[in-house]
């Protein structure tokens, strides 16, 4: 319930500062945000498919994001403040063997997300529900 608090705070908050270790250090998957699938839109989940593959630095995250930078940042805050991420080794769990081998841990967890489809680009990563807009 407290990351779920977390999450809304984090995707509408006017203010939010990321550590700036975020920006220069890849970033690990430590876990999946413990909030309800809903509150996910399929940028999230195309977010922790690229971070649970491998870890990914800030700067390939801009290359591939195509909502801009202030949204990639408020998106990694979220997972930040759930404490889904992390830019230490030893703090992730999440061990990246499955994923070289094609496992997708996220596909059964998410329903947004197909393990044996492509990622969503475009315009079909979605927008906030009506009411949040």
């Amino acid at each position: 319930m407290i990351e779920e608090v977390e999450w809304i705070f984090a995707m509408h908050c006017k203010q939010f500062v990321l550590p700036a270790r975020y920006q220069r250090m890849p970033i690990y998957l430590r876990r999946l945000p413990r909030v309800r699938a809903g509150m996910l839109y399929p940028r999230h989940n195309r977010l922790l498919q690229w971070l649970g593959d491998k870890p990914c630095t800030y700067e390939f995250l801009t290359s591939v994001w195509q909502e801009g930078g202030e949204q990639l940042l408020r998106d990694l805050y979220a997972l930040y403040l759930c404490r889904a991420i992390t830019t230490s080794t030893r703090r992730s769990k999440y061990t990246y063997e499955g994923a070289a081998s094609g496992a997708r841990p996220f596909a059964a967890t998410y329903p947004n997300s197909d393990a044996n489809s492509e990622l969503p680009t475009g315009d079909a990563l979605g927008t906030a529900p009506a009411g949040l807009q």
